[in-house]
């Protein structure tokens, strides 16, 4: 019976030719099974992106239970703090090939779910929602992100929008808020545990 054993090998580097020519032949040369290859080129920085899901040879991959159940949760039902991300290995290119750097990841948060009007303007000052409501909005939202030294301004790794119904109350579009900011924030924790997020400028590559 095979071992259940697999890797994942994130890597960033200047954009040139030939790169994914280089890592596959690596993982061919050492008999490993790729089990999922992602890869972005980005015109604009001249960055390239990979992430590699594999198996040595010889091994199975194994069956995780996820937790995005808990974090699908609203967080006023989660009894105690989710704990930090783990450290990761990160790997960047240098000249003579890659090289693998610990890196403490900085914490991340989902940004509290605003009511938006058409053209995406959220709306400012407290109760947010029987402002909304007020207003006749008919869609909210939520973000999550980076957290930096300013507020709300770190790069963005998931956003989402729900229809809101002209027959919903403050109570109601709340709630709906609430179960948006869940779901962006369930899908930003397991990318990022996955290794599926990478920094790009005050932007960001999702291999979602």
């Amino acid at each position: 019976m095979a071992v259940t054993d697999d890797h994942i090998l994130t890597l960033t580097c200047p954009d040139k030719p030939g790169i994914v020519h280089a890592v596959t032949g690596v993982f061919a040369a050492h008999h490993h099974n790729v089990l999922d290859l992602q890869q972005f080129s980005d015109p604009a920085s001249r960055r390239f992106f990979m992430r590699v899901h594999f198996c040595p040879a010889g091994s199975a991959p194994p069956g995780r239970a996820g937790t995005d159940h808990l974090l699908r949760r609203p967080r006023r039902q989660l009894r105690r703090p989710l704990p930090p991300p783990a450290r990761h290995a990160r790997h960047q290119g240098r000249p003579g090939g890659p090289r693998a750097r610990a890196r403490r990841p900085a914490r991340r948060r989902a940004r509290r779910a605003r009511p938006l009007h058409a053209g995406a303007v959220a709306d400012a000052g407290a109760r947010p929602y029987h402002q909304a409501y007020e207003r006749g909005v008919k869609i909210t939202g939520a973000t999550a992100h980076f957290v930096t030294a300013d507020l709300d301004e770190g790069p963005i790794i998931e956003q989402r929008v729900a229809r809101v119904d002209h027959g919903m109350d403050p109570k109601e579009l709340a709630e709906q808020g609430s179960n948006v900011e869940s779901q962006v924030l369930a899908a930003a924790v397991r990318w990022y545990a996955d290794r599926r997020v990478f920094l790009n400028g005050v932007k960001t590559v999702v291999f979602a």
